[in-house]
């Protein structure tokens, strides 16, 4: 199973926030939060979705993450010119998954919900990665991963 990670918006707001906390208006401020999830989920890769990836490498987004998790960031879209349209972010995912037959199950999480048409697989977040965010996304998983 793959997440397709948003960033700006996701793993920090867009702009600082005088309604939070100033720790939180920091460069990735949820990726601990992020983290947590992805080390209880081990069978859960992601790939960037995020307008990161145009300019940097795999390599460079990987070593955003901790140590241990940087090997589970296993690759980023392919770009569309048109990607800005409604739905955009899925078609460029849903051509990953082509070129990755090996991944049928998958998750986004972006806080561009236009991007998406595919809702049912959204975890949308509304400026930041936090409690309500993680408490989707783990549902998500564990709806999607069957037992063992």
């Amino acid at each position: 199973m793959v997440i397709f990670l948003d960033i700006d918006g996701v793993l920090h707001p867009l702009f600082p926030r005088k309604d939070r906390p100033a720790e939180e208006s920091v460069l990735l401020a949820y990726l601990p939060r992020l983290a947590s999830v992805l080390r209880d989920f081990p069978t859960v890769s992601v790939v960037i979705s995020s307008t990161w990836r145009l300019k940097r490498s795999l390599s460079e987004l990987q070593k955003l993450f901790p140590d241990d998790l940087q090997n589970r960031i296993i690759g980023s879209t392919p770009v569309f010119t048109d990607s800005t349209r409604p739905g955009g972010r899925e078609a460029e995912a849903l051509l990953w998954l082509d070129q990755h037959p090996e991944h049928l199950d998958w998750i986004a999480v972006d806080d561009c919900a236009v991007c998406w048409f595919s809702l049912h697989k959204l975890v949308i977040c509304n400026d930041g990665f936090r409690n309500d965010e993680e408490i989707d996304l783990r549902d998500a998983i564990k709806n999607m991963i069957p037992f063992k």
